[in-house]
């Protein structure tokens, strides 16, 4: 869960925003003067994902290193390049 503290354009309010659900994006109202706020989050990221090569139909455990929501590779069987995405799928 992340946590942005953003100030109020209208009142200059600062106001902590959790973002509890993992939306990329919280619109809320201000407590104090009522105006209409939105926060931006990062994605959340997985830390590793399963992958099945579309070339040679390996299965590959692919581990996020440097927390960066995509990796780029070749498959170790075929040398098919991959690119695999770390980001939670969002629910809805």
């Amino acid at each position: 869960m992340e946590t942005k503290r953003v100030a109020c354009p209208k009142c200059n309010t600062v106001l902590e925003v959790a973002n509890n659900k993992n939306e990329p994006v919280k619109r809320f109202a201000c407590p104090k003067c009522s105006t209409r706020l939105m926060v931006k989050f990062n994605p959340p990221l997985l830390d590793k994902v399963r992958v099945q090569c579309p070339g040679c139909g390996s299965v590959l455990r692919v581990h996020n290193r440097a927390d960066k929501p995509y990796r780029q590779f070749e498959c170790p069987a075929c040398q098919k390049p991959l690119r695999v995405s770390f980001i939670v799928p969002a629910k809805g």
